[in-house]
């Protein structure tokens, strides 16, 4: 992925987050990114699964997106 992409994010123990991908950095046992514009979604409606999420977006209505 190049710099200034999309991302959907699932991490072991902080939740999920997207934005823009700034950096990505790969090491054994997994990696480390930083993303501009991040977004937490706690909770959402309108989609099954992460991967849905992904494709078509939440529902804004019923889901719980940190804004700040």
């Amino acid at each position: 992925m190049n710099k200034g992409t999309f991302v959907l994010i699932r991490t072991n123990s902080a939740g999920v987050h997207f934005g823009f991908l700034e950096e990505k950095n790969l090491y054994a046992g997994g990696c480390e990114v930083r993303l501009s514009k991040a977004k937490r979604l706690w909770s959402w409606t309108g989609a099954l699964s992460l991967s849905e999420i992904a494709m078509t977006g939440p529902k804004i209505s019923g889901s719980k997106i940190n804004l700040q």
